[in-house]
């Protein structure tokens, strides 16, 4: 008997540690993604060779091999529903480091809102749109609310990059236009990686956050 109720306590946290496995990892994901939004124009400016280049591309590299992870460890459980590609963002990145003369300004790029949940909750806090923003999950926003809102943090992120880009003396109207088509780019690549991992989290039980502690009674909602 007493075997057996060991049996079935070790089972039980090796079906935890499972659930907490995959769900860490779409978190390793994340963190990823907000180191590649937050430091992308400080890579995009300095030089191929710099220290600064070739630190982003190793922080591209975890960030295509948590994708891996992630489409591995789906693949083992049989989730067979498509919310979008993580793979594509770190190589389309990359693709982005392009030594354009563009970019030998060395512009400076701050107050950029990020996109990432908790960017989207003072968001929400701002607009004044729920009073328990401090303990929301992506369970407690609609993915339409979500897009939205990620959507306007976009918009804002871009209009401001495009008064700095074409108010820029130094640079020639062919490379205001380079760097604008850039941001436009950027943005496109990392509202699609964030709205990958928000459907992860709330429609594909292997992710959803309650799993960690065995609870999980939300209906998956697309």
């Amino acid at each position: 008997m007493k075997a057996a109720v060991k049996m079935f306590l070790l089972l039980l946290c090796s079906l935890a540690a499972l659930f907490s496995l995959s769900a860490d990892e779409l978190d390793t994901y994340t963190i990823a993604l907000d180191r590649a939004e937050r430091n992308f124009w400080s890579a995009a400016f300095a030089s191929a060779n710099s220290s600064i280049r070739k630190n982003y591309r190793v922080s591209l590299g975890r960030l295509s091999q948590s994708a891996g992870k992630v489409h591995d460890w789906r693949r083992k459980n049989d989730s067979r529903i498509n919310y979008g590609d993580l793979k594509r963002p770190g190589i389309l990145l990359e693709g982005l480091l392009g030594t354009h003369s563009a970019f030998k300004e060395r512009l400076n790029i701050n107050g950029l809102h990020p996109t990432n949940f908790d960017g989207i909750k003072k968001m929400l806090r701002k607009n004044g749109s729920n009073s328990r923003l401090k303990t929301m999950t992506e369970n407690d926003i609609s993915l339409a609310d979500y897009k939205k809102t990620l959507e306007f943090i976009r918009d804002e992120n871009l209009e401001s990059l495009t008064r700095k880009f074409s108010s820029n003396s130094n640079l020639k109207h062919y490379q205001q236009d380079v760097l604008i088509q850039t941001a436009q780019k950027f943005y496109t690549i990392i509202t699609d990686a964030r709205l990958t991992v928000f459907k992860l989290r709330k429609n594909d039980p292997l992710f959803q956050r309650q799993n960690r502690f065995g609870n999980n009674r939300n209906k998956v909602s697309r």
